[in-house]
């Protein structure tokens, strides 16, 4: 194990210090994870750690990343709308984390404490949130603000999700009873949470994954896997909310199919259909980098979408793979794949470990999230996935 005693402050310990306060952060409020993330890259500047770009380059995610954050920038070369699309070109400095956290060398303890920070942080949002719907805690900025119809909908759902599936690798590895007992009550309480929020991502996320909380339960007893990821994803829908928003996705589907009001869940799929619209008439490299948004207004008044009456253009179509299709063709959907390929394939390899099983189970929940919405540009889940690419590269040392 880390010797503690060393209390030397080193540029690499307090990039390491700050990644910490990045993931605690992350699920409760965006400022403080901001800033946080913020000291990490001064750190990795004006230590000059960033002129050692072995670090990374050598790395099998470095070029889809450089594809990805390319294609950005190249796209404002033809796009309509240079304003839309130069912020979203913006969002590429996200991927400064990667860089940046590729460079930290780290251990099994390490990779302990990053996650166990993430999982007290949310836990923190989860239990305040819980309290918040329970009329114990007011409803008051900060927390109400991120927890309630702003972001956290879609967003802390995954984050949700992610948290439970790092709690029940921890459950596993855990030794005595009480420390089980302990990461147990933490996956209900941030369950309970889930079934609170307005969000279909996070729900189907959960459902997905489900067996991969409950092997880390039982274990390798195939039968009980099923009849307990049954009985949790039953217990998810005993919420009311959960129900709910079921109900929802199946009337606004029907509703949207008989060309009725557009409801939450046919916007999606107004979107999405016009997404695919645009990108088989610009199939090649799309249409550039924020072009979504003029082309959708475009094809609306000319009467080449399924519904004409919306009350505004969506800036993009809340499917992250349909965003970069729709922005760079062929190459922006081959480049995206390509980095959830290497992220899976390295998680698979070592998800026996907490840092394999960690990249894992974020690649997959945002592999579900990108569905329903474009989750590589949220803040919140665009910096995790940049961590985590970085964390990819990392290996878990012997204590």
């Amino acid at each position: 194990m880390e010797s503690l005693k060393n209390k030397a402050v080193t540029p690499e310990k307090l990039m390491f210090l700050s990644l910490c306060g990045l993931f605690f952060f992350i699920p409760v409020a965006t400022s403080p994870a901001v800033i946080m993330g913020s000291l990490m890259i001064a750190v990795w500047v004006f230590s000059g750690r960033f002129i050692h770009i072995t670090d990374w380059l050598r790395q099998k995610w470095a070029l889809p990343v450089i594809a990805i954050i390319s294609l950005a920038w190249l796209g404002l070369l033809y796009a309509d709308d240079f304003e839309t699309g130069l912020g979203f070109a913006k969002k590429t400095h996200y991927w400064l984390y990667a860089f940046a956290v590729s460079g930290i060398a780290f251990s099994v303890y390490r990779a302990e404490i990053l996650m166990k920070a993430y999982a007290a942080g949310v836990s923190f949002t989860s239990l305040l949130f819980i309290l918040q719907n329970m009329g114990i805690v007011p409803m008051r900025p900060p927390y109400s603000v991120g927890l309630l119809n702003r972001w956290a909908h879609i967003s802390f759902s995954l984050l949700l999700v992610f948290g439970v599936l790092m709690m029940s690798f921890f459950f596993r590895s855990a030794r005595g009873k009480g420390h089980k007992a302990v990461w147990l009550a933490l996956m209900a309480v941030n369950t309970v949470a889930l079934s609170l929020l307005l969000s279909d991502s996070g729900h189907l996320a959960f459902i997905v994954l489900s067996p991969l909380i409950t092997y880390n339960l039982v274990g390798k007893k195939y039968l009980k896997i099923l009849l307990l990821s049954l009985l949790m994803v039953g217990a998810l829908f005993l919420s009311p909310v959960t129900r709910g928003r079921l109900d929802d996705a199946i009337s606004g589907t029907i509703s949207y199919g008989k060309g009725r009001e557009i409801t939450p869940v046919g916007g999606r799929y107004y979107m999405w259909s016009g997404a695919l619209k645009i990108y088989f008439d610009n199939p090649l490299f799309g249409i550039g980098t924020g072009g979504y948004l003029s082309a959708m207004k475009d094809y609306r008044e000319r009467g080449l979408l399924h519904d004409k009456d919306v009350a505004e253009d969506p800036i993009h179509p809340h499917n992250s793979f349909l965003y970069m299709a729709v922005s760079y063709g062929i190459p922006g959907v081959a480049a995206l794949l390509w980095l959830f390929a290497v992220l899976l394939r390295r998680g698979w390899r070592n998800r026996d470990s907490i840092m394999g099983f960690s990249v894992l189970t974020f690649s997959l929940v945002l592999v579900i999230g990108s569905i329903t919405d474009t989750q590589i540009m949220q803040v919140h889940t665009a910096t995790l996935l940049s961590a985590f690419t970085g964390l990819s590269g990392a290996e878990d040392a012997k204590n």
